[in-house]
């Protein structure tokens, strides 16, 4: 069924097909200009999440809502002596910074 229709109306018809959709695509473009993002990380997080409690906890408890992620991509392998060097020197500078209080290292390994 699905495949005699996919036949009748877009095999046999390529033309109205892309005139469809290029007019869907110049409509998405003209209206992409009001579109706006709203990516802060107050409307990241929902209300009632018990993560989000427990980082309110943390926040009142310390005092500062500043942190940094850092993601590192190494140029070999991770286990190579090399990297694994790369990494500590990295972690020793970090701890030098003035106003360093904690590292929490997460590693994840994507191939």
């Amino acid at each position: 069924m699905f495949a005699h229709l996919y036949q009748k109306y877009v095999i046999n018809k390529p033309r109205a097909i892309l005139l469809l959709l290029l007019v869907a695509l110049l409509s998405f473009g003209y209206f992409s200009k009001d579109f706006r993002l709203d990516a802060s990380s107050e409307t990241l997080l929902i209300e009632g999440d018990p993560d989000l409690k427990y980082l309110r906890e943390i926040n009142e408890r310390y005092g500062s809502k500043d942190f940094l992620i850092l993601t590192v991509t190494p140029k070999e392998k991770i286990s190579s002596q090399s990297s694994i060097n790369n990494l500590l020197s990295l972690k020793y500078k970090i701890q030098s910074l003035d106003g360093y209080i904690a590292l929490l290292p997460f590693l994840i390994f994507l191939y």
